[in-house]
């Protein structure tokens, strides 16, 4: 069980938004989009002529600032739950491979609790994101704000 602990990692921000949980899953799977407003994710494309639904390909383009903007990561949708959640996973098992998640949560002003993250496994999951931990962790909290901005210019 040791084993297995040390080969996962997850990372995990959350952010609180002035809209209705609605209203950001909106602006969330409206991938064409991407490219306007996320400075992580900027561009995301789903199989031709297929819906969002768990099993379909979801290619993304992923920019950290580590180098130049890894394009086409292929990856497949987990969870699409309007409203409430989105979860894609990619990458290699048993090598390195991410879950990356987007939760909304209603708060009882009628406002979203945003928490976003990404569980990584695999024996390389130690060395890369120990290394790049504070690289991913800014990267996120960009995309949060981002987002945010986007679901708050639009209800004004």
């Amino acid at each position: 069980m040791g084993a297995t602990r040390c080969l996962t990692r997850e990372l995990q921000s959350t952010i609180e938004i002035a809209s209705r949980p609605e209203a950001v899953w909106e602006i969330l799977m409206d991938f064409s989009q991407y490219p306007a407003w996320n400075p992580m994710i900027c561009a995301a494309e789903l199989a031709p002529g297929r819906a969002p639904e768990p099993g379909v390909e979801l290619r993304i383009s992923i920019a950290l600032g580590l180098g130049p903007t890894v394009k086409g990561v292929p990856t497949r949708l987990v969870r699409v739950s309007p409203a409430r959640e989105l979860c894609w996973v990619g990458g290699l098992r048993g090598v390195f491979r991410g879950q990356h998640y987007f939760r909304l949560e209603r708060l009882e002003d009628g406002t979203t609790r945003l928490v976003h993250g990404e569980r990584f496994s695999g024996a390389l999951v130690p060395m890369v994101v120990g290394l790049s931990r504070p690289v991913l962790t800014r990267s996120y909290a960009r995309l949060n704000e981002a987002l945010k901005r986007r679901c708050e210019g639009r209800a004004r």
